[in-house]
C-alpha cells in the first residue's frame, strides 16, 4: 500500500504547518486590552458597612494561581485642647431677708450729692438699695419728700438714690464680669454697672481706666451701652459700643471679658463691643480693678428730667458674678 503511506520526514512537516496555522488565528490582545481584562470591579459598600471597610478583602484567582489583596484604613486624629471653662471666683446671689441691706462683706455704699463728676441730680445715701426676699437687690431712685431734701451741689436735692461699690473690700484684675439686670425705663434715668482702677486716688481718673459694663438712658429706649475710658480717650471721646435689645424692663445678662489684650462686651452671650490694647496709645487695665453698681438722675448723659421720671425707678439685679478665663 505503498500510495498511503507516509515516511517520517512527511509527518514532520506536516505537523509544522499545522503549528503555523494556529498562530494565524489566535487573538492578539493590545496592553490597554489586557489591563480591562484583568481588572476587578469593586464591590459597592453601603452605609452600614462603612465601619467595615477596612477589613475588606479583595481576591481573584485562576486555575494556576490564587492573589489575596489586603487593604487597610488609617484614621488620622488630630487632638485640639478646647480652652479651660470659666470658673467662679466671686458672687453675690442677693439671697436674704426682704428689705435687708445688702452684704456688707461684699459691698459698701457711696454717699453724697456732689454731682460724682458729670452734674447728676440724686443725692446718694444707705437706704435706697434693699434686697426683696426672692434673690434681688432693688436700688430705687425717686424724688425727695418736701422740706427734707438732702443738700446737692446745685441746691436741696430733687431725687435721692444708692450707689454701691466693691472699693476697698474685693477687687478683680481680668476675667469675666457678669451681671443679670432689668432696667428702669424712664427719661433721664441713667443706671450703670462699671469698674474704676484701684489706683484712682493717685493716678486720677481717667488715668486709673473705667470700664463700664453696662449703661442705658432711660430716653434711649431699649439702646444699651459699653464703654471704655482712659487716658485720650475719656467723657465725650470714650470708645464706646452700643447695641439695642428686646424691652429693657426685662432680665438681661450683661458681661464683658476681659483678657490682658482685650475686652469685650456681651448680652445675652451676643459680643457687641471689642476694644484691644493696640487699639489706643495708653492702656491702664493691668490692674486691680473694683465694681460700682448705681443709679442716676439727669447729668451730663441723662439730661434733664420730665414729669416721667417724678415717680420711683428700679434698678433691679438678679447676680452679680466674677470668673477666671484662665488665660
Amino acid at each position: 500500500m505503498a500510495a498511503t503511506g507516509l515516511t517520517g520526514s512527511t509527518v514532520v512537516a506536516l505537523a509544522l504547518v499545522g503549528a503555523l496555522v494556529a498562530l494565524a488565528v489566535r487573538p492578539v490582545f493590545s496592553g490597554a486590552e489586557r489591563d480591562r481584562s484583568s481588572v476587578t470591579q469593586a464591590t459597592p459598600i453601603s452605609a452600614a458597612g462603612i465601619a467595615d471597610a477596612s477589613s475588606t478583602t479583595t481576591s481573584s484567582s485562576t486555575s494556576s494561581t490564587s492573589s489575596t489583596t489586603s487593604t487597610t484604613s488609617t484614621t488620622s486624629t488630630t487632638s485640639t485642647t478646647a480652652p479651660p471653662a470659666p470658673m467662679l471666683v466671686w458672687a453675690d446671689e442677693f439671697d436674704g431677708a426682704v428689705d435687708s441691706g445688702p452684704d456688707p462683706a461684699r459691698w459698701r455704699f457711696d454717699i453724697g450729692g456732689h454731682g460724682w463728676g458729670n452734674a447728676q441730680l440724686e443725692f446718694y445715701d444707705d437706704t435706697h438699695a434693699r434686697l426683696d426676699g426672692a434673690g434681688h437687690l432693688v436700688i430705687t431712685a425717686e424724688p425727695t419728700t418736701p422740706g427734707g431734701e438732702p443738700p446737692c451741689w446745685y441746691g436741696p436735692c430733687r431725687f435721692v438714690s444708692s450707689r454701691l461699690t466693691t472699693e476697698g473690700l474685693v477687687s478683680h484684675h481680668h476675667g469675666r464680669i457678669e451681671v443679670r439686670a432689668r432696667l428702669p425705663r424712664g427719661d433721664a434715668t441713667w443706671p450703670a454697672v462699671w469698674m474704676l482702677g484701684n489706683n484712682r486716688a493717685e493716678a486720677g481718673w481717667p488715668a486709673c481706666g473705667e470700664i463700664d459694663i453696662l449703661e442705658h438712658v432711660g430716653r434711649s429706649g431699649d439702646e444699651v451701652h459699653g464703654a471704655l475710658h482712659g487716658p485720650g480717650y475719656s467723657g465725650g471721646a470714650a470708645i464706646v459700643g452700643s447695641t439695642e435689645i428686646d424691652d429693657v424692663t426685662a432680665f438681661h445678662t450683661y458681661r464683658v471679658d476681659w483678657r490682658p489684650d482685650s475686652i469685650v462686651w456681651s448680652v445675652n452671650d451676643r459680643p457687641f463691643h471689642r476694644v484691644d490694647r493696640d487699639d489706643v496709645e495708653i492702656w491702664p487695665f493691668d490692674q486691680p480693678f473694683h465694681l460700682i453698681v448705681n443709679l442716676a438722675i439727669g447729668g451730663t448723659l441723662g439730661g434733664e428730667p420730665t414729669d416721667g421720671d417724678l415717680r420711683p425707678h428700679e434698678l433691679v439685679l438678679d447676680h452679680v458674678r466674677v470668673f477666671d478665663l484662665g488665660a
